[in-house]
Order: structure tokens, then C-alpha cells, then sequence
């Protein structure tokens, strides 16, 4: 997979409820997949990229602790560490 971590922001990173991904790229879906530090997918959602390119992801019920959020579409992978306070 090619790395696209410079085409995807998120914040804020602590997060205690919302994360916002913000991706700058054209592509026909993406995938929004959080794992825990055991590697169990605890979110997981596949969408259309639509003119924002604004994905806000409600984080609130996730126990507080350290996950990897991945975001995948056809062009590649981004890959962030993710800390919910």
C-alpha cells in the first residue's frame, strides 16, 4: 500500500468526543477503521468522499486509552496514533 499520511489531517489528537479527518484527495470511498492496542477493530465505516472532505467520527463511548486509526481509500493508507483522553 502506498502511504498517504500527508494527504489526511485529524484533530484534535488528544480527543475526548469528536475527531475530525480531513482528507485532500479524490477518490470514490474511504474507510475510517479504529483498533485498539489489542488490534480489535472498534470502529469501522466506509464512505463516500464528499466536497468537504471532513469526516467527524464520535469517539466519546471508547475508553479512554491510546488506538490506531487507519484511513484507507483506492490511492493508499494513513496511519495515526490516536489518544482518547
Amino acid at each position: 500500500n502506498i502511504t498517504i499520511n500527508s494527504q489526511v489531517n485529524i484533530f484534535p489528537n488528544p480527543v475526548v468526543s469528536t475527531l475530525n479527518v480531513i482528507c485532500d484527495f479524490n477518490c470514490d470511498a474511504v474507510n475510517y477503521r479504529i483498533y485498539g492496542m489489542n488490534g480489535a477493530i472498534v470502529y469501522d465505516e466506509t464512505s463516500a468522499c464528499v466536497s468537504a472532505k471532513v469526516k467527524t467520527i464520535n469517539v466519546e463511548a471508547l475508553p479512554t486509552g491510546v488506538y490506531l486509526l487507519k484511513v484507507t481509500n483506492s490511492q493508499g493508507v494513513a496511519t495515526y496514533p490516536l489518544i482518547k483522553k
